[in-house]
């Protein structure tokens, strides 16, 4: 609402460096010269001395963050209600088997790209379908290579691969993410935005390109490279 700012990462222990616990600071910025912190909260319990929030994603007096155990394949989607922003209070919490990546909310669906674990039955790189609201991931979708960005629609998830690929995924059946096309990079991509017909890629030492989402026939076109 412009006056409420969610910071999400890792807290250090005073005097003890190896320690670093995943923590959601909530902040009042009505005041942008004078921000007051007025919330705090933890994902996990500080027993685990080393984890950390990758992300925090907003909707409404919602908000959902993704964190993870460093060097441990175990991640969690925990699902905040912030009405209060002093008092952050726990919805759910859905746990994840694997390390993750990034997080993208379509209505009541969490979509989140990682590696999933060695025990699993699909490990490596993976898609998995959470509903917010259960306790568990409800599909589970391969991935042909590591996904490093990932960025969505109401129709389609947008997913940059670490093999310089863009692989796009129709999102119209939720639990079903069914993939539209594969698209070859110039780079090496590191970060995805989409704004309107246009999807920005930060594609590593190629630098920033800009391609347009062409109807009905799904093909990008590039507009700009710098």
């Amino acid at each position: 609402d412009g006056g409420t700012l969610f910071l999400a990462g890792a807290a250090w222990p005073e005097g003890n460096p190896w320690t670093r616990w995943a923590t959601l600071w909530i902040c009042d910025v009505s005041d942008p010269s004078s921000p007051q912190q007025v919330g705090e909260f933890h994902p996990w319990d500080t027993s685990w001395s080393r984890s950390i929030v990758d992300q925090v994603f907003a909707q409404g007096e919602t908000i959902c963050l993704l964190s993870r155990i460093a060097d441990e394949a175990s991640s969690r989607i925990s699902l905040l209600d912030v009405s209060s922003p002093g008092e952050p209070r726990p919805i759910i919490s859905t746990g994840l088997p694997g390390k993750d990546e990034k997080l993208w909310i379509q209505g009541k669906y969490a979509y989140v790209v990682g590696n999933a674990s060695s025990t699993t039955e699909t490990p490596g790189p993976i898609l998995w379908v959470v509903e917010t609201s259960m306790s568990r991931p409800v599909v589970q979708v391969s991935l042909p290579a590591q996904a490093v960005a990932l960025e969505g629609s109401e129709q389609y998830l947008y997913i940059a691969l670490l093999n310089g690929d863009l692989a796009v995924y129709g999102i119209e059946n939720s639990i079903d993410p069914t993939l539209v096309l594969t698209h070859c990079l110039a780079g090496q991509p590191n970060d995805l935005l989409l704004c309107g017909e246009n999807l920005l890629v930060a594609d590593g030492q190629k630098g920033l390109a800009i391609l347009k989402h062409s109807y009905p026939r799904f093909l990008f076109l590039p507009l700009l490279w710098r």
